[in-house]
């Protein structure tokens, strides 16, 4: 699900932003792709890489477009898979703090947000 882009930002999505991933979030895609090739094959595994190239696609070209979870905190549901991407702008980047299976035992955001410090 899209939320609106933010009012006033006529214009940011021309922007290239530049996606850069947190050492816990690119761990987390690498055990992502490493369980779908464990258990589902090369194909599946396959479309789950292009999957997560085309959400850092749009993340490049207008990551506004995402809903808010907390505060400057935003996700992007990748499609036919249960993960999403959880980023937050700064400045020309898009820093993806993570990938996170929708089916895992919820946390709060907070929680979630701080496991990397522990």
């Amino acid at each position: 699900r899209h939320a609106q882009p933010d009012p006033g930002l006529a214009g940011t999505e021309l922007m290239a932003y530049q996606v850069r991933y947190t050492g816990l979030a690119a761990y987390e895609v690498k055990e992502a792709y490493a369980w779908y090739r464990s258990q589902a094959g090369d194909s599946v595994t396959s479309r789950f890489l292009d999957e997560v190239t085309r959400a850092e696609s749009h993340l490049r070209s207008n990551p506004h477009l995402y809903q808010r979870i907390a505060d400057e905190v935003r996700h992007l549901v990748l499609r036919r898979y249960l993960y999403a991407l959880i980023y937050a702008i700064s400045g020309d980047g898009v820093d993806v703090l993570g990938c996170l299976h929708s089916s895992r035992e919820p946390l709060t955001l907070a929680a979630w947000l701080s496991r990397g410090e522990q």
